[in-house]
């Protein structure tokens, strides 16, 4: 098809992985879009209550030991005392 003398052809942007910009007139030109980054699910804690021996109690999503343990006591009714939250993998 050809092109009407006066008109641009259409400029495709392409983002580089540097970060830099650039502007192609063909669509596939060695060029990489830049997906929007997904945020990293929180991790797991196993809750274990502290007697004779660690019991279970639950998992919970939490980004640190501390939030672990406070969330455990909110959402399984819980005293925070004994508890230990330990990271699963």
């Amino acid at each position: 098809m050809a092109q009407l003398k006066g008109t641009a052809r259409t400029q495709h942007v392409c983002v580089l992985g540097s970060g830099r910009v650039r502007a192609s007139s063909r669509r596939n030109v060695n060029c990489r879009t830049r997906r929007a980054a997904k945020p990293a699910p929180l991790p797991s804690w196993a809750i274990r209550r502290a007697a004779h021996r660690l019991i279970w109690v639950g998992e919970v999503e939490a980004t640190d030991e501390s939030e672990a343990i406070a969330k455990a006591a909110e959402q399984l009714g819980l005293l925070p005392t004994k508890r230990i939250a330990t990271r699963r993998r």
